[in-house]
Order: structure tokens, then C-alpha cells, then sequence
């Protein structure tokens, strides 16, 4: 577990996996259900190639957290993500928000780097308020395409 809070890798686990349901739905991209250990893996390929890693959280101010490694002397990733999403995932309301997106060169800078919260780990962490939201036009079109498959989507 490479989570940094109190809570337990099963609840971390059951968050992630929510998130990545809700993520793949929503862009409509196929989701790997294999059951298996699988760490320095991308969570979905976009159909123009680009790697995305989904990040989930339950916490009501979520922020981006990529932890962080020293490979050959450099501080950086064990994945080469291109692109990085931040899900808040409310599983008592059954909620998901898409809570926005960065891409890797936003995500991976040395002024990113810090113990988030007083954590051991150092990682990359972004605020929700400086991710990339969807505009307006994509929202919307993701919306109509979920509700027609009778999803429940609400755009705030």
C-alpha cells in the first residue's frame, strides 16, 4: 500500500476501484477487470496513444498525490504517464466526481515535490484548483451519450 492516510488498503482499494469504474464509463474506455498485482502499470490507454493513470480519493478537498522515486539519481515516476486524473469518490452517497486533469509535465516538477499532510513519502501533489476541468462542450456531450444508457449523471 502506498497510500499516505490512516485508512485501510481495502477501503483505499474499494476507492481506486470506484473511481476507475466511474472514469471508464464516463469516457466510455475498457477497464482491465483481471484480479492480479500489477504495480508500475498505466490504468487506461487513450485511443491516441496517451497513457492515463486515475487517481481516487474519498476525502472532500481532494488533491492530485503521484508518489515519488529516485531513478538514477532523478526524482520522478516508476510510470510514464501522460495524463493524470483526479476522481473524489463519495461511496456512502454513491458519487463520483471527476474532480479534473493534468498533464505529466504539470504533474512532474521538482516545485510539485512534498511530504502532502506531514506523510514519510515524498510525492507530487497538485491542488484540485490548478487541474484541467472538461469544457463545457465535452461535459455535455459525455452527459447526453451516459443518460441515453440510462446512467445517472449530474453536471455541476
Amino acid at each position: 500500500d502506498q497510500h499516505l492516510g490512516q485508512q485501510s488498503g481495502k477501503v483505499m482499494d474499494l476507492v481506486g476501484l470506484l473511481g476507475e469504474i466511474a472514469f471508464s464509463k464516463l469516457f466510455s474506455m475498457e477497464r482491465d477487470d483481471t484480479v492480479s498485482p500489477r504495480s508500475g502499470t498505466v490504468d487506461f490507454m487513450a485511443g491516441n496513444g496517451q497513457s492515463v493513470e486515475v487517481k481516487s480519493s474519498h476525502y472532500p478537498n481532494p488533491h492530485l498525490l503521484v508518489p515519488s522515486y529516485e531513478i538514477n539519481g532523478q526524482i520522478t515516476t516508476k510510470e510514464l504517464v501522460d495524463i493524470y486524473v483526479l476522481m473524489r469518490v463519495e461511496y456512502n452517497d454513491r458519487a463520483v466526481t471527476f474532480m479534473g486533469w493534468a498533464e505529466r509535465s504539470e504533474v512532474i516538477r521538482p516545485d510539485r515535490l512534498q511530504h502532502f499532510r506531514g506523510a514519510g513519502r515524498l510525492s507530487f501533489v497538485v491542488p484540485p484548483e490548478e487541474m484541467r476541468q472538461l469544457d463545457d462542450m465535452t461535459a455535455t456531450w459525455l452527459a447526453a451519450g451516459l443518460k441515453a444508457k440510462g446512467e445517472i449523471v449530474e453536471l455541476t
